[in-house]
């Protein structure tokens, strides 16, 4: 099983999904899972995306086949890691559009994220995410006011739609 080590004492279970051409740089899409879930919650999502982009899926602290199983480790927590992975993923892989996915509390997760540093999170995608979208959502980069707005939307045959900018036949723009 492959795990990410971060700083200073964890350790993550992650997959990456990968079966773009392999002489291009695929743009990457991670996927944050929600609350009892892991990395296998978005099984079904992928034989859609990695066809098109770089999928990688990882097990929240706490969660899946992470050491701390069963304890709740603080939305300020699973913001680091989310953001410690997005790092990591822009050092590898520098100069290619990231896209973030985040499913019920992995939403929270990812709108948080994407709060405290929407320039390393790039556009997020939500699905069923545990948020009040009636309500602004915070600072975001730059330090300006903006509301977050949630689409309904689903998957299916190539068509995507998202919040942050929304999504349009299986592509995330703005």
């Amino acid at each position: 099983m492959p795990f990410l080590d971060l700083p200073p004492d964890l350790s993550m279970f992650y997959t990456i999904d990968d079966h773009t051409d392999a002489w291009t740089e695929a743009e990457t899409v991670v996927f944050v899972h929600g609350f009892t879930e892991c990395t296998e919650a978005w099984r079904s999502w992928v034989p859609h995306f990695s066809r098109k982009y770089r999928v990688v899926r990882y097990d929240q602290r706490g969660f899946g086949a992470s050491p701390t199983r069963g304890r709740w480790p603080g939305t300020a927590a699973l913001v680091d890691d989310a953001l410690a992975v997005i790092g990591l993923l822009r050092a590898r892989y520098p100069g290619v559009p990231l896209y973030l996915a985040g499913e019920s509390m992995g939403g929270a997760v990812a709108l948080v994220a994407a709060d405290r540093a929407l320039d390393r999170a790039g556009q997020v995608l939500l699905h069923g995410p545990f948020a009040d979208a009636r309500q602004p959502f915070g600072r975001c980069a730059g330090g300006q006011r903006k509301r977050v707005g949630i689409r309904q939307g689903t998957v299916n045959e190539g068509n995507a739609v998202g919040a942050a900018g929304g999504a349009r036949r299986g592509e995330f723009r703005q």
